[in-house]
């Protein structure tokens, strides 16, 4: 029994120190174990990378579109390369019937206006035909020979047929509509073709340097030889396009010329449109890379918004980072990119997919504000558990003191075993109304007889505001009762606590309320009758 009411006595001391309730000391423990779960939380979801939760949905959504695009643009340029070297293995064949039959070499055959109309016309079915099946919006072969040297001096003009499709915006055509771009008229003529509105007798290899490097060479493997030309701009027309460049050789290796398929900005646009993500639309480039950046001048780019649009006539910087890159600095995108091979060609081809950094931003700041919100509602729910926790820990005990208080016999249970127990004790002898010193348990009548003992060392004045506490007073009414500031009723307060060893007004009131309670408290009075105190302090 002294073991619990030294802990009674200790749980109402460390409570008096902070001058908190009991229901506000359990709530601010309560209050620490859920801060310290929300960090725990916290910490868990930062390692187990679940906060940067939108980095990694981009991350992941970039890494499936750029395996759709560099899947698909290899496929295609696949299909075009092994097109394009079936197409010069027939040229060449044609080429080589007509050489013989006619007796020449193909350095003979400029100024040969007969031979290479002959040639053209032998061609064009090929030609044609392999447009019609290809995925390209343009097909051309020409031979390095002119039909007028005299016309062009600096030796850039060639002999051979240019086809392009008419309108590339239709998907799929049964029988699409072909333009003849460069070559004899008589072609469009006998064939049911336009001419284009740029049309031109013959190549200008000005516009087509890549091309011009295979003549007067000769290769070893034609499956080895051919190249993809970066962006060009298509002569006297608005178009940019990417060039096959397959040589058309005999089977020494001597070239003939040139031929392949054309791939337009605006086809390559229409082959691949925007893709709206979750986290914004994403468009597919096919660049050259110069050391740190994309080359957009130099190669083709998907359909995209104003930003890619005013981006697509320079080349924009690559910054490596933790998820993805960073294209442009922080106004432009964010990306990812891959390498694809393109033959024979030293130019570093990449495939890149590109988030304007717009759309990304308003991802991740919608993304963590959503996080934000589900923090505030689990911090709200553990707040108010811990509330709700405290209120129910605590209200038994505030009712059990409160029917004690109100002489009721038979108060409820608290919900704590040792402060029931004492409840009880306090109950049972409040029945006798007195309990002698006899009666008590010898541990409680030790603490009791030691606090009266303690009120002994009280000064004149301390025993003024003892007495006044005792009778019920609190400490804002005794500065009126004594006459004196209440500083120095603090001051009176501090040396009362310090002589009875008491921590707060709290637990001196519990023992003069135990002290009643068991009859006890006339040996006080006596000690106030022996000393009697002044009328001021």
């Amino acid at each position: 029994m002294l073991e619990k009411m030294k802990m009674l006595l200790d749980s109402v001391s460390a409570a008096g120190r902070q001058s908190v309730s009991m229901q506000r000391k359990l709530m601010l423990y309560l209050l620490c174990l859920v801060l310290a779960a929300f960090v725990f939380l916290l910490m868990l979801l930062t390692f187990t990378g679940m906060l940067s939760s939108a980095d990694g949905a981009v991350e992941n959504g970039l890494q499936m579109q750029l395996h759709n695009a560099q899947s698909d643009i290899h496929k295609r340029m696949e299909s075009l390369t092994a097109q394009g070297i079936a197409l010069s293995q027939r040229l060449s064949r044609l080429v080589e019937d007509e050489l013989v039959q006619s007796g020449q070499s193909i350095s003979q055959l400029s100024n040969d206006a007969q031979t290479l109309t002959e040639l053209q016309m032998a061609a064009f079915e090929p030609l044609y035909g392999a447009l019609q099946i290809a995925d390209c919006s343009g097909a051309y072969f020409f031979l390095d020979a002119t039909v007028n040297t005299d016309a062009s001096p600096d030796g850039s003009s060639r002999s051979g047929i240019y086809l392009r499709l008419a309108n590339v915006a239709v998907s799929n055509p049964v029988d699409p509509a072909v333009m003849l771009y460069r070559g004899i008229p008589e072609l469009a003529r006998k064939n049911g073709l336009q001419l284009h509105n740029r049309w031109n007798l013959e190549f200008d290899m000005e516009y087509l340097p890549e091309a011009r490097l295979f003549l007067n060479t000769q290769i070893e493997r034609l499956a080895d030889s051919y190249c993809w030309t970066q962006r060009v701009h298509l002569k006297d027309t608005w178009e940019d396009a990417l060039l096959l460049c397959v040589p058309v050789a005999d089977v020494g290796g001597n070239v003939y010329g040139v031929c392949g398929f054309e791939v337009s900005a605006l086809y390559f646009q229409l082959s691949f449109p925007v893709v709206e993500t979750n986290f914004g639309p994403v468009s597919t480039v096919f660049v050259p890379a110069v050391q740190d950046s994309l080359a957009l001048e130099k190669g083709l780019c998907g359909a995209g918004g104003i930003q890619l649009q005013e981006a697509a006539d320079r080349a924009i910087s690559t910054q490596r980072d933790k998820y993805f890159n960073i294209y442009g600095g922080p106004d432009g995108f964010v990306g990812m990119e891959h390498t694809l091979h393109t033959g024979n060609s030293e130019t570093d081809w990449r495939v890149a997919v590109l988030l304007p950094m717009e759309y990304y931003n308003q991802y991740v700041s919608s993304s963590r504000r959503w996080l934000l919100g589900g923090f505030v509602l689990i911090f709200a729910g553990l707040l108010a558990a811990a509330f709700w926790m405290s209120q129910k820990y605590v209200r038994p005990i505030t009712e059990s003191l409160a029917a004690l208080q109100a002489g009721q016999m038979d108060a409820p249970s608290s919900g704590i075993s040792e402060i029931d127990e004492m409840f009880r004790f306090l109950e049972q002898q409040s029945r006798t109304e007195i309990i002698s010193k006899e009666t008590l348990p010898s541990g409680i009548a030790i603490l009791f007889d030691h606090f009266v003992e303690r009120t002994r060392n009280l000064t004149a004045s301390e025993r003024n505001i003892f007495q006044l506490y005792i009778e019920g007073y609190q400490i804002s009414d005794i500065p009126g009762l004594t006459y004196a500031s209440m500083s120095t009723v603090r001051k009176h307060n501090r040396s009362i606590y310090e002589k009875l060893e008491v921590a707060s007004r709290d637990e001196m009131m519990l023992y003069i309320e135990l002290l009643r309670r068991c009859g006890k408290l006339s040996e006080i009075y006596g000690m106030q009758k022996e000393t009697p105190s002044k009328p001021g302090l």
